[in-house]
C-alpha cells in the first residue's frame, strides 16, 4: 500500500520515476543559517535557545506563551492549540530544553517576541533549503524535501536524471556536468540568491529547447506521403456550386503540398464561423480518400458531425462516408472516410484503425490522449477551429506548427458588450424588439438542472419563466435531448415559430439559425474566451448585425466591485476589443500561456510546461529569449 501511495505522489507530480523529482522545481527556499543579530526589532533570527518556563494558557484564547533564553536574550515565543501536546512543534516543550528557533523579533510592550516562529530540525539548522508544494492527501511539502535531499546525496541517481533532462532539452542542453550543477544549485543553494538563478537559467533552457525544437525538422517517413490526383482535385473544386475564396484557395493548396510531403502534417486551419473551413478540409480529405488514405474527421458533437457527414456526400457523392456517433454507425465503415464524434476513438480501438489523415474540427474541445488514439508516428493532423487553444498557438508560434488562416465570406458587425444584472429591463426589452423584427434570439444558461428552480443558471426552470413572459415563443436545447428532439426544436427556431432558444452550450458549435440577432450568456464568467467567441460565432452568420451580451450576475457598475469581479469583467472584455478567433487566442494566450508545447502533451492552457517538472513559462518569457537573439538556431 505504501508503494502505491508514493507511486501516486509521483504522477501527481509529473514524474514517472523516483529520480526525476530532481527535476521538480522548488517553489522557494528557505534560509537556517544562524543569524548573529542585536535582538532587535523587526530583525531575523535563527539559532539555539533554552526554554526558561512552562508554556502558559492566554486567559481567553487557545493561545499559549513561552520564554526561551537566546544568547542572554529573554524572547517570548507563542502558539494557538487546546494543548501544547496536540502541537505538531511544541508538544515537549518544558524549562530546560534545548531547541532550535526561527523567525522575526518584535517588540509588543516591554517584552520580546519571536513573530511567527517555527521549530528548525537540527539536521537542516545552518544550510539553505529547498521547499515545495504539497499535494493535498498524496505528499507533503516536507516529505518531498526529505526524499529529493536524499535523492540528490546519490551520484547514480543524480546521473540518471541529468541524463533525462540532457535528452529533454536537445539541442539546447549545456552538456551533462553544467546540468549536473544546475540540478544540485536548484535544491542545495548557497543562499537563496544562487537558487533563483539556477531557476531562471532552467526557464532560459527551456525556451530555448522549446524554440528549437520548432526549427528542426520532422524525420522523414514515407507513411506520411498521400500522393493526390491534382487534376481530379481540380475537378472536383470545378464541380462545386460556389467558387473557394482566395483565402480557401491558399489554405486548400497548402493542404495539399503538406499530405504530399515525406514529413506527417502538423497544421491549424483556423477561420471564424462562416468562413467555410468544412470545404477547405473536404476537398483535401475527399482527394487522400481516393488515393487510399484512411481518413477520419472529428467533431465535438453529434449535430456538427452530421452536418459535416451531410455536407461531404452532398458536394462528393462518389465519396464513401460513414458517420460514427453515440447512436451507432451510418453507412458502411469499410474503406469510408470516417466522420464522427469520440464514437470514433471505441470504433478505432476495436479495428485497429489509425488515420494516415485526420482533420479535428473544433479542436479546442479534445484533449491530446483522444487525438493519439486515432493516430500513428505518420499521421497527418490538420486541426481546424475559429479560436485555437493556448497550447495550439504556442505551437504555431514556437512549435513548428504551420497555420492557415481563412477570411469570412460574409460582412457582419457582432456588437459585443458585458453586462451585469442591472441591464436585466434593457437585455428583455430588446429581445422583445428582436422578436418583434421577425429574428432569433438564443440566452444560454450554463447547467441543465439543478436541485432548486433557479431559473438564473438552470435551463429547463429558465425555459418555464420565459415561456410565462413570451409565451408559445421558447423552444429548449440541450445534450440530454434525442437527436430528433434537438432537430425538431431547431426548426422550430429556424422557420420562426419559436425564435427564442433557451440553450445550454450545445450552441456553441455546429448549430446554425438564420436571422439568429442576439445572445445572451447567462453566468458568462463560467465560460473560457474561446468558448464565448464560438457562441457568439452563432449570430449573423447570414451577414449584417447581431448583439452579444456575456451576462454576469452581479452589478457591473458597482464602484465596490471585489478583486475576483473586476478580474472577470477584465477577461471578458476582451471579447469587446476583437472579433477576429485568432487575435482572441493570442490576447488569450498572453492572460493563461500556452500550455505544455516542448513535450506535445499535457496541458493544453496554462504557463508552458517544460524540461524541469513544476517550471512554468509566460509567452513574456519567450519574447525575452527570443528577443535578446539567445534562441538556438543551428
Amino acid at each position: 500500500m505504501a508503494q502505491q501511495t508514493k507511486l501516486r505522489g509521483l504522477s501527481s507530480l509529473g514524474a514517472s520515476t523516483p529520480d526525476e523529482l530532481l527535476l521538480l522545481v522548488p517553489k522557494g527556499w528557505a534560509d537556517y543559517r544562524a543569524t548573529s543579530c542585536g535582538f532587535m526589532e523587526e530583525e531575523a533570527f535563527c539559532g539555539p535557545a533554552v526554554v526558561v518556563n512552562t508554556p502558559q494558557k492566554h486567559p481567553e484564547k487557545h493561545m499559549w506563551t513561552f520564554e526561551v533564553n537566546a544568547d542572554g536574550v529573554h524572547l517570548r515565543v507563542s502558539f494557538f492549540g487546546p494543548n501544547p501536546r496536540m502541537t505538531k512543534d511544541w508538544a515537549d516543550v518544558k524549562p530546560g530544553l534545548a531547541l532550535i528557533l526561527k523567525g522575526v523579533i518584535r517588540q509588543y510592550g516591554r517584552y520580546l517576541y519571536l513573530s511567527n516562529a517555527v521549530r528548525v530540525p537540527n539536521e537542516i539548522f545552518g544550510r539553505v533549503v529547498a521547499t515545495y508544494r504539497s499535494i493535498p492527501k498524496v505528499i507533503s511539502g516536507e516529505r518531498l524535501r526529505d526524499e529529493i535531499s536524499s535523492l540528490l546525496g546519490s551520484s547514480a541517481i543524480r546521473a540518471v536524471a541529468v541524463d533525462k533532462l540532457h535528452q529533454r532539452l536537445g539541442r539546447a542542453s549545456p552538456g551533462h556536468g553544467a546540468l549536473d550543477a544546475l540540478i544540485q544549485a536548484m535544491h542545495s543553494p548557497l543562499d537563496p540568491e544562487e537558487g533563483e538563478r539556477a531557476i531562471e537559467e532552467a526557464r532560459r533552457l527551456s525556451v530555448q529547447a522549446i524554440i528549437a525544437r520548432g526549427k528542426v525538422e520532422c524525420a522523414s517517413d514515407t507513411r506520411a506521403v498521400i500522393p493526390l490526383d491534382w487534376f481530379d482535385l481540380q475537378a472536383m473544386k470545378a464541380r462545386l456550386p460556389f467558387a473557394l475564396s482566395p483565402s480557401q484557395e491558399d489554405a486548400v493548396e497548402g493542404i495539399i503540398e503538406e499530405l504530399e510531403s515525406d514529413k506527417a502534417m502538423n497544421a491549424m486551419l483556423s477561420g471564424d464561423v462562416g468562413s467555410g473551413k468544412t470545404i477547405s478540409y473536404a476537398l483535401p480529405a475527399v482527394a487522400a480518400w481516393k488515393a487510399g488514405a484512411r481518413v477520419g474527421i472529428l467533431a465535438p458533437n453529434t449535430p456538427l458531425a452530421s452536418q459535416i457527414a451531410g455536407e461531404l456526400r452532398q458536394f462528393f457523392p462518389e465519396a464513401r462516408i460513414a458517420l460514427l456517433t453515440g447512436d451507432g454507425i451510418n453507412g458502411s465503415s469499410h474503406g469510408s472516410i470516417l466522420v464522427g464524434t469520440t464514437a470514433m476513438i471505441s470504433y478505432a480501438e476495436r479495428n485497429n484503425w489509425k488515420a494516415d489523415f485526420l482533420v479535428i474540427d473544433e479542436q479546442q474541445k479534445f484533449g491530446l490522449e483522444q487525438k493519439k488514439a486515432l493516430t500513428h508516428e505518420a499521421t497527418n493532423i490538420l486541426e481546424a477551429t475559429a479560436t485555437c487553444i493556448p497550447h495550439t498557438l504556442g505551437m504555431i508560434k514556437h512549435g513548428g506548427m504551420r497555420i492557415f488562416r481563412l477570411k469570412g465570406h460574409t460582412a457582419k458587425n457582432l456588437i459585443t458588450r458585458v453586462v451585469g444584472e442591472q441591464e436585466k429591463s434593457s437585455l428583455a426589452h430588446q429581445l422583445r424588439q428582436v422578436i418583434a423584427a421577425g429574428d432569433r434570439a438564443v440566452i444560454i444558461y450554463p447547467q441543465l438542472a439543478t436541485g432548486e428552480d433557479d431559473f438564473r443558471r438552470n435551463v429547463l426552470a429558465a425555459a418555464e419563466r420565459w415561456e410565462t413572459l413570451i409565451p408559445g415563443k421558447v423552444a429548449v436545447l440541450h445534450g440530454k435531448m434525442k437527436d430528433a428532439e434537438k432537430e425538431k426544436a431547431l426548426n422550430l427556431a429556424r422557420n420562426g415559430e419559436k425564435p427564442v432558444v433557451i440553450s445550454t452550450s450545445i450552441m456553441e458549435v455546429g448549430i446554425t439559425i438564420p436571422k439568429l440577432r442576439l445572445g445572451i450568456v447567462v453566468s458568462a464568467d463560467r465560460y473560457g474566451i474561446s468558448t464565448l467567441h464560438q457562441m457568439r460565432g452563432r449570430l449573423a452568420r447570414d451577414g449584417g448585425e447581431g448583439f452579444f451580451y456575456p451576462y454576469l450576475p452581479f452589478n457591473t457598475d458597482d464602484p465596490n466591485m471585489s478583486d475576483e469581479q473586476l478580474a472577470i469583467i477584465e477577461r471578458l472584455k476582451m471579447l469587446e476589443k476583437s472579433q477576429d478567433g485568432f487575435e482572441l487566442a493570442e490576447m488569450d494566450a498572453a492572460r493563461r500561456g500556452f500550455g505544455d508545447i516542448l513535450n506535445g502533451e499535457g496541458a493544453q492552457h496554462g504557463k508552458t510546461i517544460t524540461a524541469f517538472l513544476g517550471l512554468t513559462l509566460t509567452p513574456e518569457d519567450f519574447g525575452a529569449v527570443v528577443g535578446s537573439g539567445a534562441a538556438v538556431g543551428h
